[in-house]
């Protein structure tokens, strides 16, 4: 059972389950409607006609979440948050494409991009520090964040959405008129339905195809970028946020070189207080002014290489775990406590090496647990080294282990 706090929660985008659910009711529909059309053609025209309409407008009716208290369980590897019937979701180490971390004002936040859901991160405000570092490591994600984190302000000058929606209310007026309407009435709506579906395929995709960029703001490691409404882009430094602040539907960014406002009308206030928070947790950390929280204990520095060969540091992690299985509470005389070696393990922002040793102290104190944590830790990490240096920290002989260490480190 994973460690459990509560949050405040906007998901913009909704879970990625109710959107399959659209997905499989629409086709569930079509096929039932087709099974059902040799002998009861009026309840398949129905509900095939209701099936295609969904199918046309999954998506589009779904409003824009608001904040939401929710319960969030943090395992190694996944985030489980319930927040209602139709609000609880699993989000999965693999499937966060970039994150970010930011105070809020009622808490730290989190901002998750999903790979389901570029566009519309899911934002976590944790009521403690600890809850969030405790999110971090089930996530694998650093304090500072990782990649682009992209925000949909506005809904662009695309017709794609209008062409949907008409298309969807031509397989309703069918549907009604297959349940209530004259069979000849019916035969003639459906004649014009068959006939301007393809036609309206057709320009839907080269819509889609040609569509021009929605207004967005991206926000990385080193600059924000931002495409307005009108299609101009822009972009600065994240040193240069010397200050941001919510004005109605625009977000105001001050820099040396003079003020500007982000038109974020396509957000809920919710969302742009959010933003802003993360646009000024950038801005602090491109001019290097945010702290950063101990990623590991005090008592883990005896774990650390010394002037030694590497086949010695493993023997002195080997002599280390022998130690914290008869005296689990000191190593050399200082405190060595497994749940600092657990912190350390699965922590994305201790130091590969002290992740290594702890991976190697703990397969030997606690094995049966250790198993099942570091699979989840190396399933979860991104880091290619860091997890070429917890393989090898786990070769049960000392030689094989000191080889593969320093092939990970060559790499």
């Amino acid at each position: 059972m994973g460690a459990m706090a509560s949050a405040r929660v906007v998901d913009a985008a909704g879970p990625p389950w109710v959107r399959s659910l659209e997905l499989a009711g629409a086709v569930a529909a079509i096929v039932v409607g087709v099974l059902l059309l040799p002998e009861h053609g009026d309840a398949a025209g129905v509900i095939g006609s209701m099936g295609i309409a969904l199918l046309f407008a999954r998506g589009l009716l779904r409003s824009h979440a608001r904040a939401r208290d929710a319960e969030i369980t943090s395992e190694v590897g996944s985030l489980r948050i319930r927040g209602g019937p139709m609000r609880t979701q699993t989000v999965r180490a693999r499937d966060v494409m970039a994150a970010s971390v930011a105070p809020g004002p009622d808490g730290p936040s989190l901002a998750i991009v999903r790979r389901a859901a570029p566009e519309r991160p899911l934002l976590v405000s944790f009521r403690t520090e600890g809850d969030l570092q405790l999110a971090l490591r089930a996530l694998a994600v650093r304090y500072t964040g990782f990649g682009e984190v992209r925000w949909r302000i506005g809904p662009g000058a695309s017709a794609v959405p209008v062409l949907r929606v008409l298309l969807a209310a031509t397989w309703l007026l069918l549907a009604a008129c297959c349940a209530a309407a004259p069979a000849g009435l019916a035969l003639q709506i459906a004649a014009w339905t068959l006939t301007i579906t393809p036609l309206g395929l057709v320009v839907l995709a080269l819509l889609v195809a040609f569509e021009p960029p929605a207004p967005h703001v991206a926000l990385d490691s080193l600059r924000l970028e931002w495409r307005e409404p009108s299609g101009v882009t822009s972009a600065v430094p994240c040193a240069a946020l010397t200050d941001v602040r919510v004005d109605g539907r625009h977000i105001r960014l001050e820099g040396p070189h003079g003020s500007f406002a982000l038109d974020v009308r396509g957000l809920r206030p919710d969302e742009r207080i959010e933003l802003a928070g993360h646009l000024r947790a950038a801005g602090r950390r491109g001019r290097d002014e945010a702290s950063l929280p101990p990623a590991v204990s005090p008592s883990l520095g005896g774990l650390a290489p010394r002037e030694e060969s590497t086949r010695a540091w493993i023997e002195r992690l080997d002599a280390a775990a022998a130690a914290l299985r008869q005296r689990p509470a000191a190593y050399r005389g200082e405190r060595l406590d497994e749940a600092d070696l657990w912190q350390a393990l699965e922590s994305p922002d201790a130091p590969p090496v002290l992740r290594a040793a702890a991976a190697r102290v703990l397969a030997r104190a606690a094995p049966r647990e250790a198993g099942v944590r570091v699979a989840r830790v190396l399933a979860a990490n991104r880091d290619a080294g860091v997890r070429g240096a917890i393989v090898g920290a786990l070769e049960e002989d000392a030689d094989d282990a000191a080889r593969a260490l320093e092939a990970a480190r060559a790499r």
